[in-house]
């Protein structure tokens, strides 16, 4: 029979999922809950952050596999965490996702964030359209799916990017849009680069915590860095094109 002290499965299962839902409000992310309570350390955002993540890492760990059934109420907070301007914080989202993919079948990051794609841009589209001023999540997602996926998401985040461009052209405060369009610029660079790369020279992937990851820029990254100036002449560019062809 069962140990006395075993919890069904089923029982886990909407235990955990109970945890999850809880932990994907945004209002938890935000520390909502510590400031009704009073709660005004500059720092306690960023230590609530990386305790949710250390949360959802353990219930990852015990759920094992199914987990995947409660990734999708999970995936666009733990991008965001990962797009995160505090290096501490995305580190631990780093951590999470990896061990997300360990428990559920991804090979890698790259692979987790392809296969939740659409639904992460379709969020991302959804809250730039609103406004990135009200939704500043959406472009840490942006950032995060930019940064750490593969080429094959950019075609996916086309209407994302459009998103962007139609802020700009709305006259949207230009520095709250930089980092996102700087980074799509970066990945941009580092795909092209990549496949103009002989398969014998590729770089491999990034190895050690996290942290030591976290700290670390991409190897194309650093060499391929671009300027303020061709960030901008790229993007003209960019939008010309897309006027031409419409």
């Amino acid at each position: 029979g069962e140990p006395p002290h075993s919890v069904p499965p089923e029982q886990l299962f909407s235990l955990c999922e109970s945890v999850v839902v809880e932990m994907a409000a945004p209002g938890v992310w935000r520390g909502e809950e510590g400031r009704a309570a009073g709660s005004t350390h500059p720092q306690e955002p960023t230590l609530l952050s990386c305790l949710l993540l250390a949360a959802i890492t353990t219930v990852v760990k015990v759920m094992g596999q199914a987990f995947d059934r409660l990734l999708q109420l999970a995936v666009y907070p733990l991008m965001q965490q990962l797009g995160h301007s505090s290096a501490a914080v995305s580190s631990h989202a780093l951590g999470t996702l990896r061990t997300v993919c360990s428990h559920c079948g991804y090979s890698s990051l790259e692979q987790l964030i392809t296969r939740n794609a659409d639904y992460l841009v379709n969020h991302v589209s959804l809250q730039l359209r609103t406004g990135p001023a009200q939704h500043p999540e959406a472009l840490l997602v942006l950032q995060a799916m930019l940064r750490y996926g593969e080429e094959a998401v950019l075609p996916l985040i086309q209407d994302s990017v459009e998103e962007l461009f139609l802020s700009l052209d709305l006259r949207e405060d230009p520095a709250l849009l930089w980092p996102a369009l700087r980074t799509l610029a970066l990945a941009t660079t580092r795909w092209t680069a990549a496949s103009k790369t002989p398969a014998s020279s590729t770089v491999a992937p990034p190895t050690g915590s996290p942290e030591e990851t976290m700290e670390k820029p991409h190897p194309h990254e650093e060499r391929l860095r671009p300027s303020q100036d061709e960030v901008r002449r790229f993007f003209l560019e960019y939008h010309q094109r897309k006027e031409r062809e419409s």
